[in-house]
């Protein structure tokens, strides 16, 4: 009897021993998982600060004094190295009420630059109109000609003001995208190249080096000269009714199309063909170097494995980080001039809709084909931008989902 209640009792003892030590021993394997996540997480903030110091970000702060003094940014950037770090966190550094502020205040200030031009240009077309109704019999042709070619000089001039400073403008964001591309793209392929991806470096420099160089020269040293050139003929085709230029017109704007279709899907072509191809070669490279590491490094591979992850986790995300900071620069830098010359032609093509019943037929003409006209600088300043955009984007998506 003595024997049967001892070995119930050593039962019971091994029983509740087995269930303390599970008790206990979740909270405790619990708690080891969120303190090495913890260390993980700190040793990834580390490195990341330790890779920012070591990177060079003058031309870039350069770049954003700039464009916080000269326009009205999306995100004001008070701290680049900051910035990144916050990006890099996965924090938001867009406030949308601040986006949409911009936005309302961009609209704003060009409606109000640009009525008044259209006021003046609706009263002068109209008086010049009125004016022309008050004929004789012996001057009838000549004070309708007279009043017509002033009205029409003095309505050039004042086009020609407006798109003289638009000219200035579109050609000073190119250059400005130009200067983005030569500080940020060295960055991001110095940085893809340390997370291993050395074949798509070698693969997307030529893709830079053709939109930094042979895309924005194109655009801004042929295309404006073109934009220029279909203005003049619109202006001279509209001043005498014996002047025809509207098949010139039309080749220009024919010929616009085609380089900048033709140069896009030119482009659109490289960097997607040879994206897809580098990729998948350094994700093996990269495979292959982390079991390397592993597997035949003595005692001390698994832990060079995981620095080795490590660095490349933050060079990744430093990546990332840069590549937002361009791609807000870039908005930030686009946003006033498509703005600002799309209200620009909207303004045009509202003075047409309201001086067509009023004005002389050659006026509103010309106002017409100036406003279609001016389709070429917002197309010019979009596509550069578009590229630049998916340039980046492909660095961004280079090797993020191999670490």
């Amino acid at each position: 009897m003595k024997r049967i209640i001892k070995s119930k009792l050593l039962i019971f003892i091994a029983l509740a021993s087995v269930a303390l030590q599970g008790f206990y021993l979740k909270p405790m394997v619990a708690y080891a998982n969120a303190r090495q996540t913890t260390d993980l997480a700190e040793q990834l903030t580390n490195e990341v600060d330790n890779q920012l110091t070591k990177i060079d970000f003058s031309e870039i702060e350069i770049l954003v004094s700039e464009i916080e003094n000269n326009t009205n940014p999306i995100v004001s950037i008070d701290n680049l190295t900051e910035t990144i770090k916050t990006l890099v966190s996965g924090d938001s550094v867009i406030e949308y009420e601040n986006v949409l502020g911009v936005l309302f205040s961009s609209v704003l200030c060009c409606v109000k630059k640009y009525i008044p031009l259209m006021l003046f240009i609706m009263a002068t077309t109209i008086a010049c109109s009125l004016l022309g109704k008050l004929k004789n019999k012996n001057n009838e042709k000549t004070l309708n000609d007279i009043t017509n070619f002033v009205c029409m000089t003095v309505v050039i001039v004042a086009i020609g003001s407006c798109l003289k400073n638009l000219i200035a403008t579109t050609s000073h964001t190119i250059n400005s995208i130009k200067s983005q591309m030569s500080a940020v793209f060295p960055i991001l392929l110095t940085l893809t190249t340390a997370i291993g991806s050395a074949k798509s470096v070698g693969l997307y420099k030529p893709a830079v080096a053709l939109l930094s160089t042979g895309v924005a020269e194109l655009f801004a040293s042929f295309v404006l000269p073109l934009f220029i050139l279909s203005v003049v003929f619109i202006f001279v085709g509209n001043l005498s009714n014996s002047i025809k230029l509207d098949k010139i017109n039309g080749f220009i704007s024919s010929l616009f199309k085609w380089v900048v279709g033709v140069t896009f899907t030119i482009f659109f072509a490289i960097i997607s063909i040879q994206g897809i191809s580098a990729n998948s070669f350094d994700g093996i490279s990269i495979r292959t170097a982390k079991f390397t590491l592993r597997s035949y490094v003595p005692i001390m591979g698994g832990y060079l494995s995981e620095g080795f992850d490590l660095i490349l986790s933050s060079s990744l995300l430093i990546k990332n980080g840069v590549g937002m900071i361009g791609i807000i620069m870039l908005i930030s830098t686009i946003l006033n001039p498509i703005l600002e010359i799309a209200i620009f032609s909207l303004i045009l093509k509202f003075a047409c809709a309201i001086m067509q019943p009023l004005a002389d037929g050659k006026v509103v003409k010309m106002l017409d084909g100036v406003s279609k006209s001016l389709n070429i600088l917002n197309t010019v300043i979009i596509v550069l931008a578009f590229m630049y955009f998916l340039m980046v984007g492909m660095i961004m998506s280079t090797a993020s989902g191999l670490i």
